[in-house]
């Protein structure tokens, strides 16, 4: 059997092609151990769908998405069901409105995939169609029966994730030596514009061992200089961060390899600070949010505070990690001086690097409730693009503005201001930024991605 996945990306932008498309690599490593790599090929692609379609010949075809890009991913599921091919639909997306899986789709993977779609490949296997007769019994999804969505018993997570299969990387487009890979899956906390804790719904860690493994994989197999780890919050257990480093120390890795990885503010003190430092991580992305602490507890609840973000970047900055941040503006209750607090926030810390996103609701959080219940979100929503944050300059006059406080215009005015200040702050830090090389490229790519935006008047 041939098994096509497809992940569903906006094609003319930039950093969506580069990421790595982790998520069907698991899948693609888990159906080849669970059912066979002779008896199972598989192929991931993120463009050229319908070319591919042609000259692989699928059996089958699986499409992910987040939802900016549904309608791409309908869009291919189309071209799919042209050529009769069965389809199925997983993701975040799908995993959170699953109400609004298409005609096309017959069947959406809810939340955690690996189990769900290798029981999919073998009902299908067996019965050569998906109905209501096959699937009902398939804990883990949704689907269509008599133009009606149906549900199925949700399907238990997977416990263990040393048990996970890493990633098919041959089958993904890896270039260069900057490669990335996770180590948990969930949050366990529930920030108001995020939806990975709902759609992982519990925490899970791998073990130091297994996580030891996969980085010899990439150093050894593929090159790598330096990898990402894509997790929420990498640095959770310190005992974890101690083990991998015993580890990679005893393996002759230590030192070889530079990290990059996500954190929370709270999290870091000087004693996580050293053992970050031990392990080789040289960058740190914060997700600090806001400078204003009414505004954070709204974004982040009471577990941070605004010093707990001052302490986490000069503690980095001291001991040379580089500190970058996230902030969120532009939510229901935000007034425009306290967006400006940020925005001196953001000038009075040593960060090297930020990113300034306007509050985008997206569903499956709490903002996207809000939306629905302002009538900012109608029953039949299908316009998925505008919620895309990433490019809030390239279609500010179609997002959906959550701010009581200010128009679509004033709140444009202010994210310029900020973006500004990103080039600024990001350019005079150049020299120090540990992915120093990649500078002219990431300039081009900021140039054709943002520029446009910035002088629109």
């Amino acid at each position: 059997m041939k098994i096509l996945f497809v992940s569903a990306i906006n094609s003319h932008v930039e950093i969506e092609v580069r990421y790595p498309q982790l998520g069907l690599g698991y899948l693609a490593g888990y159906i080849r151990k669970k059912l066979g790599k002779n008896t199972h090929e598989v192929k991931v692609i993120n463009n050229n769908v319908e070319t591919v379609l042609k000259t692989f010949k699928p059996d089958i075809v699986g499409i992910s998405c987040l939802s900016p890009n549904y309608s791409i991913a309908k869009r291919y599921a189309a071209l799919c069901k042209k050529q009769n091919l069965p389809v199925i639909v997983g993701g975040m997306h799908i995993s959170l409105m699953p109400e609004s899986i298409s005609r096309d789709m017959d069947v959406g993977v809810m939340f955690e995939g690996e189990e769900t779609i290798a029981e999919l490949v073998q009902s299908y296997d067996r019965a050569g169609i998906f109905d209501a007769d096959n699937l009902s019994s398939i804990k883990g999804i949704c689907y269509r029966s008599n133009g009606q969505p149906v549900f199925t018993q949700s399907r238990p997570l997977i416990d263990n994730l040393d048990d996970i299969p890493r990633p098919a990387r041959e089958l993904l487009n890896i270039k260069g030596s900057h490669l990335s890979m996770f180590t948990s899956r969930g949050c366990p906390y529930r920030c108001v514009f995020c939806a990975s804790s709902r759609f992982w719904a519990s925490t899970r860690f791998a073990s130091a061992h297994y996580i030891a493994e996969e980085i010899k994989e990439l150093y050894y197999n593929y090159g790598a200089k330096l990898i990402s780890f894509y997790d929420d919050l990498f640095i959770v257990q310190k005992q974890r961060l101690k083990d991998l480093t015993d580890i990679l120390s005893k393996e002759g890795i230590l030192g070889k390899v530079r990290f990059s990885c996500s954190a929370r503010s709270n999290l870091i003190d000087n004693v996580m600070v050293k053992l970050m430092k031990e392990l080789g991580i040289v960058s740190v992305a914060l997700g600090l949010e806001s400078g204003h602490p009414r505004i954070l507890e709204y974004l982040k609840g009471k577990s941070v505070t605004v010093q707990d973000n001052i302490t986490a970047v000069n503690a980095l900055a001291k001991k040379g990690i580089t500190p970058n941040a996230a902030f969120v503006i532009g939510s229901s209750i935000e007034t425009k001086e306290e967006i400006m607090t940020t925005y001196k926030f953001i000038k009075s810390v040593p960060l090297r690097n930020f990113n300034v996103y306007v509050m985008t609701p997206l569903p499956g959080t709490p903002v996207w409730s809000e939306a629905v219940e302002r009538g900012l979100i109608s029953k039949h929503f299908d316009n998925w693009s505008v919620l895309d944050a990433v490019h809030f300059a390239k279609h500010y006059k179609k997002a959906i503005i959550l701010s009581r406080h200010l128009s679509r215009e004033q709140l444009y005015k202010i994210y310029k201001k900020f973006q500004l200040l990103r080039y600024w702050i990001f350019f005079k830090n150049a020299y120090l930024h540990p992915f120093v090389k990649d500078i002219p490229k990431m300039f081009w790519n900021l140039t054709k991605e943002k520029i446009a935006g910035l002088i629109r008047t």
